[in-house]
């Protein structure tokens, strides 16, 4: 069975129906980890917090199980990809597109945001949205990012910020704002670097048969994350993304 023979429009209906029974969590916040006084402070920032990711949606079983198919030596692999946009706030997902698994062309996961993207709203993501245009978009769309970009991301500094004690230890190591190093951006907004310790972890590389890793990239021991958000505290800027 493939996205050629089967129609993935009803898993959209069928994840947006199964979205919409989920209850809000802002009432039991503690739930996916933070307490009354962060959620004030995520809720007074005037965007909808918004966590994207282009993958299996593990927490709704029924859409997982119709996303894998058998291959030739009779192992899963994922015959479907989720674009999925979930609030954190609320607990659950704002909208979910379904694709082909290949995250070539239209089905790219970049390229599925931009042609969904809303106004008003925050949009966390990981290190497979590296894209210029995507970040323009989302500005331009008087929306905003926080972004983790790969360890060797290119940028000069133009300014250091000063780290508050609030910063410090939430394992902010770096406050700046920076432009990225190449001749060709085109970038037409600010745009902010904040680091934050994390734990190293060397990759484990791929499975047998399969073109990616078992446990991602490495990590140096930091997390970079860029953002066109200059007012928010870079310490909750660390919670955000840790919240994604």
């Amino acid at each position: 069975m493939s996205v050629q023979v089967f129609d993935p429009e009803p898993l959209k209906k069928i994840a947006q129906e199964l979205g919409d029974e989920l209850p809000a969590i802002a009432a039991g916040s503690q739930s996916i980890g933070f307490g009354p006084a962060t959620l004030e402070r995520l809720s007074g920032l005037g965007k909808k917090l918004t966590a994207v990711d282009g993958s299996i949606v593990k927490t709704l079983a029924r859409i997982a199980k119709l996303s894998w198919i058998k291959v030739g030596d009779g192992n899963p692999t994922c015959g479907y990809r989720l674009h999925t946009q979930f609030e954190i706030l609320r607990g659950i997902p704002n909208r979910i597109d379904a694709t082909s698994a290949n995250p070539k062309g239209q089905a790219d996961e970049r390229v599925v945001l931009e042609q969904t993207l809303e106004p008003d709203r925050l949009y966390v993501m990981d290190r497979g949205y590296n894209k210029e245009k995507l970040w323009i978009a989302i500005h331009s769309k008087s929306s905003g990012y926080i972004y983790r970009v790969r360890d060797n991301f290119a940028h000069q500094v133009i300014k250091e910020r000063t780290l508050s004690p609030a910063d410090l230890a939430e394992g902010v190591v770096a406050d700046q704002l920076i432009k990225p190093s190449s001749e060709t951006t085109t970038l037409d907004h600010a745009m902010r670097l904040v680091v934050v310790r994390a734990e190293p972890h060397t990759s484990h590389g791929r499975r047998a048969g399969r073109k990616f890793s078992n446990t991602g990239p490495s990590c140096s021991g930091q997390i970079q994350i860029v953002t066109d958000q200059l007012d928010i505290p870079a310490e909750l800027i660390a919670e955000i993304y840790r919240l994604r």
